[in-house]
């Protein structure tokens, strides 16, 4: 008795399935190659503070802040004099 899972039907079923595969091998082996072109590519952007500050939004303000100051120390009494910034 044959096998089923071997009539026409079930090898052009593997037949396109195998094609896919090929296919999606060869957009990924792509994809792998440009991006291995790429190499070390990274994005920098210099920012300076004074200048820069009002065209920054609330949230890159403050991603500033988080990155240039350590601590800040408020100490009781007034004045500009009881704070304490300890940058990094």
């Amino acid at each position: 008795m044959a096998d089923p899972r071997s009539g026409p039907a079930q090898r052009a079923r593997y037949t396109t399935s195998s094609d896919s595969t090929v296919e999606l091998r060869q957009t990924r082996d792509d994809a792998r190659a440009a991006f291995a072109q790429l190499g070390d590519v990274t994005a920098a952007i210099t920012i300076t503070a004074g200048a820069d500050w009002d065209r920054l939004t609330l949230d890159e303000r403050r991603a500033l802040i988080r990155a240039t100051v350590a601590r800040v120390t408020v100490a009781p009494g007034r004045g500009a004099g009881r704070i304490a910034v300890e940058m990094v």
